[in-house]
């Protein structure tokens, strides 16, 4: 029966591990990436496979926290239906005005060190306005890896990043010994790029003006007499790929081109030619060559990213009224999508991630501070030079988080006094409750533990311990989430006198509507109750029969079927068991689904227990038997102040996210004096498309330009992004 077990388990990881799903990707449809405490950040999430864009089976849970500078404050799991969940996450007026980053993944993205980001500003109305402290020392940021190769003679790309300038820069020249050698005009977010050739070999540097007529001076990378150049240019319908070079002995490198973690296609170069690819051929993908020399080492890194599909926000025409039933119709290829329909604020778009350019934002995201800026560079002519990081590993150097196939996975390693793995025990998870959840595992030869539950719902506690092992141990509990971040980009906001206004504005409207939030709730969707584990033979309601205090008069009286005796090893023992006679094996004990010892129960009392039930049959939990289960339940569920053993460690779970039906009102007489200001007028999390079809909401009191916002994938895994504006009056 073991054999089977363990067959079952690796079965849909081995199929995992053979398929196109192998490597994860996630998107979050945000409803805003700008919002002020009192309102409520929700998202709707896809997690697809990387290559072929459909969803991923491999999950079923997914993991949303929201990063400050001082950490997380907010983290969630919400569950994945076919690659598709949501979650929410209130603005409370406790969080500070500043830059957070939200970020998702999968148990099995960490192998990859993977997930997804977005930059989320959060304004604080409720504390004073702190502008950031001016500064006049400037900084030029360099994003190129190769700049150490720049030649005489050579032309080349420099993309580059102003940072700590407070006065705002009008223009810049870059000038060697021989004077001035490229002028460039500086624009307001301080991004571009310094395209020139060098004409001597030795020091270059920037020298920036500011509006106060101040010159600021930047050291640049030396110009070498020899060199080698890689680039990436577009030539009319081609992609030219060069390789520079000045050097005396020429080489030849190995041209890969990959997209993502697929490769496309292999050239071999010259150093000092060319050669060119149709970019036909790619059908808009983002590219990234990799040279290499004859030795097989890395010699230079290029990535191509085609211009921003970010779709342009299109006007639908359409006005409607105040409190008035509205239609937009609809037509979708059929797939998976989420829809927002939000007031339009400018500011509320400038961090928005479109399903079509996720590619380009998860290589940006390598600067702390690019993904912030991502728009503006993915403006550029030639984003791609911004960066030069690439990992196609389709496989992770080393499996410590295993995807979460059938529900969620909760490890750590059991150790003794000394700090050593204790192996081959039996680790279990309780919760404890009115529908407990049981689960066991067998500790490896370094006191490792896997344990598979089902995703839990509205239980925040549970107990974790090990099985029958009398000497003192210790738990250790792995993290869930992150234990470390990447370097984020946690800037805070620079609001002029406009954007204070219209906050304000925004806050009266949030405050509006929280006043009447009992009226307004969210329905939360009840999920469908754990299952016992047991399919009890026989239950005693105390009540029913005269009660003993004591637990071995209790049996002996009342469940002849099992008898206790407190100085006996195991202290129950069923009479008539129905199990094989040829195996012996212990009964396993519960009071409210915690497994204990049944010889600490000889002073507990009875009065606190409301039914006692019984399995007479052999059971098998994970890689546990049992002879028989003895089940005791307290009347609330609370082990009534049974003192369990301290190894046993209780900790506060998290339970995954509840499923919900959003509030959306429908305008009817009853609801007539309720004031409505809502800014967000339709949050559909999870739509599924077949055509045309009508989008049917009614608007508020709010007056306007409202911005309907699709996010998704259609059936094939092609990315739909989808931005329309109407008229409230």
């Amino acid at each position: 029966m073991k054999k089977v077990l363990i067959i079952l388990f690796l079965g849909p990881l081995y199929c995992f591990s053979q398929s196109s799903d192998f490597k994860e990707e996630v998107y979050i449809h945000l409803n805003a990436t700008t919002l002020i405490a009192g309102e409520t950040l929700l998202y709707s999430a896809f997690c697809n496979s990387e290559t072929t864009g459909q969803p991923s089976l491999a999950s079923k849970l997914l993991y949303v926290e929201l990063v400050g500078e001082d950490g997380p404050v907010f983290q969630q799991k919400i569950m994945l239906d076919k690659g598709r969940g949501y979650g929410d996450f209130f603005i409370s007026s406790t969080l500070k005005t500043g830059t957070y980053q939200l970020i998702a993944y999968t148990n099995w993205m960490r192998n990859f060190n993977d997930y997804f980001q977005s930059p989320v500003v959060i304004v604080n109305p409720f504390e004073s306005y702190k502008s950031s402290e001016k500064s006049d020392k400037l900084t030029m940021k360099l994003f190129e890896s190769d700049t150490s190769q720049l030649a005489v003679g050579i032309p080349c790309e420099l993309p580059y990043r102003i940072l700590g300038a407070d006065r705002q820069l009008l223009r810049g020249k870059v000038v060697d010994q021989d004077g001035e050698l490229h002028a460039f005009e500086i624009s307001e977010d301080g991004l571009g790029l310094l395209s020139f050739t060098p004409r001597s070999e030795g020091a270059l540097k920037a020298i920036l003006e500011d509006t106060s007529g101040n010159f600021h001076f930047v050291q640049l990378p030396k110009v070498e007499k020899y060199g080698e150049y890689f680039s990436i240019t577009e030539a009319g319908g081609f992609l030219r790929v060069d390789c520079q070079s000045t050097l005396p002995e020429r080489q030849t490198y190995l041209v890969n081109v990959w997209n993502r973690s697929e490769l496309i296609t292999q050239k071999r170069i010259l150093a000092g030619e060319y050669f060119h690819l149709p970019k036909s051929d790619f059908d808009d993908k983002v590219l990234s060559f990799v040279f290499l020399t004859e030795e097989g080492d890395t010699a230079s890194v290029k990535n191509h990213l085609p211009k921003s599909k970010k779709p342009p926000i299109s006007e639908t025409g359409i006005t409607f009224g105040q409190r008035k039933l509205a239609t937009i119709p609809l037509d979708l290829d059929t797939g998976r999508y989420s829809i927002s329909i939000r007031k339009y604020r400018k500011e509320l778009d400038s961090y928005r991630i479109p399903t079509t350019d996720l590619a380009k934002y998860q290589l940006l995201r390598a600067d702390p501070g690019l993904i912030f800026h991502a728009g503006n560079v993915l403006s550029l002519p030639n984003a791609g030079v911004f960066t030069n990081t690439f990992n196609p590993k389709l496989t992770p150097d080393h499996v410590k988080y295993l995807p979460e196939y059938r529900g969620e996975l909760i490890s750590g390693k059991a150790l003794d006094t000394a700090g050593n793995g204790i192996d081959s025990k039996n680790a279990f998870i309780s919760f404890v409750g009115e529908k407990p959840q049981l689960q066991i595992s067998t500790t490896d030869n370094n006191g490792y533990f896997t344990l598979l539950i089902d995703p839990v719902f509205q239980i925040k506690q549970a107990f974790l311990g090990l099985l029958d092992y009398q000497d003192p141990y210790e738990i250790e509990l792995d993290s869930k989430f992150l234990l470390n971040y990447p370097t984020f980009h946690y800037t805070a906001p620079k609001l002029d006198s406009v954007q204070i206004m219209a906050l304000a504005e925004r806050s009266i409207n949030v405050q509006l509507e929280n006043l009447y939030y009992s009226q307004k709730q969210d329905s939360i969707l009840v999920p469908n109750p754990l299952i016992t584990e047991f399919s009890f033979d026989k239950s005693y309601i105390l009540d029913h029969y005269t009660r003993f205090e004591n637990i071995d008069v209790a049996f002996t009286e009342l469940i002849p079927m099992v008898n206790y005796r407190k100085d006996r090893k195991p202290a129950f023992g069923f009479m008539m068991s129905k199990s094989n006679p040829l195996f012996d094996q212990k009964p396993l004990v519960l009071l409210d689904g915690l497994p204990v010892d049944g010889s600490l129960l000889r002073d507990y009392n009875l009065n606190y227990v409301s039914m006692i039930s019984l399995v007479n049959n052999r059971q098998y939990i994970g890689s546990a038997i049992f002879d028989g289960v003895v089940s005791l339940e307290t009347f609330n569920h609370d082990l009534a102040g049974f003192g369990f053993k301290e190894e046993v460690i209780k900790f506060e779970y998290l339970d995954v996210s509840p499923l919900k039906k959003y509030y959306h009102p429908k305008h009817q007489s009853d609801f007539s004096r309720i004031p409505d200001n809502r800014e967000q007028l339709l949050w559909i999390p999870t739509f599924e498309s077949c055509g045309q079809q009508e989008l049917n909401f009614y608007t508020s009191s709010v007056t306007g330009i409202f911005q309907l916002s699709i996010e998704g994938f259609t059936l094939e895994g092609k990315p739909i992004s989808i931005n329309k504006v109407f008229q409230v009056d």
